[in-house]
């Protein structure tokens, strides 16, 4: 039985971590939450395990999203969201709400963070891990946890309503079951992939309708702009080699969408 309270006083023992490791101390994404979650994924990007983190010890465990304990890669819980009818892009914000940014207008979740209160016309002050202490602009895979005041507007994607899950919100819902994920549609696997797959390589064929389908973005089988920022948030969110390329590893990846 999780209130909002209990989720505010994980943040509030965890406001103020920062990260260890890295050749500059952040950047390294070396955390006690991955030491935790999951330690294979040490030196990944670590804003949507800090919300799944601090979900946990708060005693509600986030769903099972693209890991058992919750998320890594944003756009998967907003894919996610959306099939479970969680997902908000009106503008309305609630405590315990997991906001979603788009710094470059792409359309791509890349950066999340939970929503404490609403501010009117101030803005809103959020709970973000992997983020710097200052307050304005894009400061994903900052290397700590902090409060933050942010703008409402067009850097906001939307979020997804897990205030409904806290036991004190009016609305009050048990998490959805896991669903299974959808057989990939195209017969396209990540072995049978070449070994460059990006802007420079490939339009028209059918390995980019199933990177693109892997991806959740538009499938139009065009490995453009979309498609190539897509790829770099996810390998980002991996912790792969950022490239807009689909070589080996980031096609290997890719397979947790694919039967």
């Amino acid at each position: 039985m999780t209130t909002f309270a209990d989720l505010k006083h994980q943040f509030d023992l965890l406001n103020g971590y920062e990260e260890t490791g890295g050749p500059s101390g952040h950047d390294g994404n070396i955390t006690k939450l991955w030491a935790e979650l999951q330690p294979s994924l040490q030196g990944a990007p670590w804003c949507a395990a800090c919300d799944c983190y601090c979900w946990k010890h708060a005693g509600h465990s986030f769903p099972a999203i693209d890991h058992a304990w919750g998320f890594s890669y944003c756009p998967d819980a907003v894919i996610w969201a959306k099939k479970n009818g969680l997902w908000d892009a009106s503008g309305h914000y609630e405590p315990g709400d997991s906001i979603f940014f788009d710094f470059t207008g792409h359309g791509v979740a890349e950066h999340t963070g939970t929503v404490v209160e609403d501010l009117g016309a101030q803005g809103m002050r959020t709970f973000e891990g992997n983020t710097l202490p200052s307050l304005g602009g894009n400061q994903a895979n900052g290397g700590g946890a902090y409060y933050k005041i942010r703008p409402h507007g067009a850097s906001v994607l939307g979020v997804l309503k897990s205030s409904r899950w806290l036991t004190d919100h009016p609305q009050h819902v048990e998490v959805p079951a896991p669903r299974p994920r959808k057989t990939n549609p195209f017969g396209y696997h990540a072995a049978e992939l070449p070994l460059h797959l990006g802007v420079h390589d490939t339009a028209g064929h059918d390995d980019v309708h199933w990177a693109q389908w892997a991806l959740s973005v538009p499938v139009d089988g065009t490995f453009g702009p979309q498609t190539d920022h897509a790829t770099r948030v996810y390998q980002q969110a991996r912790g792969l080699h950022v490239d807009g390329v689909i070589g080996p590893q980031t096609a290997s990846a890719l397979m947790h969408v694919t039967h």
